[in-house]
């Protein structure tokens, strides 16, 4: 039964009813007590999740600057088929969920009746809206969250195969660069690497290999 059944599974559906339904009755008498439990709720949502965010968008300007410390940084190319597979695997063997899940983008915040979703069997379709919804601002981006479900800042080995290639900004150094070919290179990793230039013409960056 939603939230309930998830945090207190030893209740049947007719005691976790009862305890949804004092809470809405309670929430009535004291508007208070709704804003706390929401705020308790954003709280626990930020923890639930182990969350990689990433993009099929590799060239955009904007994206480099942000993210790569103003092009000097380097992307790295995920395979997202060994994402999938990884995604069947941890159901499987651990009873872990891993999600690879699509931003929405949106001109409205997404809502949600916390004390209802108590007593919904779909609360995991309204919590993930919650956290997979962003402002249409920043819809340029084409982000995808790959979300490892109860698992907050938890490091994830999905393996060498999982890299498909790595690209450096148009301004990344040299050493840097020597770095990143060393460390692949030592984890038996062999994938193209690309160098970002601007484009001579356009406010664009073109792609050149350098191994």
């Amino acid at each position: 039964m939603g939230l309930l059944r998830r945090t207190n599974p030893t209740l049947n559906r007719e005691q976790r009813r009862v305890i949804a339904t004092r809470q809405l009755k309670e929430r009535e008498r004291d508007p208070n007590r709704s804003q706390q439990f929401q705020q308790s709720q954003q709280r626990q949502n930020e923890t639930a999740f182990g969350i990689c965010c990433l993009t099929p968008v590799y060239d955009d300007l904007l994206m480099w600057a942000h993210y790569s410390d103003n092009h000097t940084g380097f992307c790295i190319g995920f395979h997202s088929h060994v994402i999938e597979r990884w995604q069947q695997e941890f159901v499987g063997t651990n009873q872990s969920l891993l999600d690879l899940v699509k931003i929405e983008y949106s001109e409205e915040m997404p809502r949600l009746g916390f004390y209802e979703t108590m007593l919904s069997d779909d609360w995991q379709d309204g919590l993930m809206k919650l956290v997979t919804t962003k402002s249409i601002h920043w819809s340029y981006e084409q982000e995808y969250r790959l979300m490892y479900w109860d698992h907050p800042d938890t490091a994830l080995a999905l393996g060498r195969e999982v890299v498909a290639e790595v690209i450096f900004g148009c301004r990344a150094d040299d050493s840097d660069i020597t770095g990143v070919f060393s460390a692949l290179g030592s984890g038996g990793v062999t994938v193209p690497l690309y160098k970002a230039r601007k484009h001579s013409t356009k406010f664009a960056l073109e792609f050149d290999r350098i191994n």
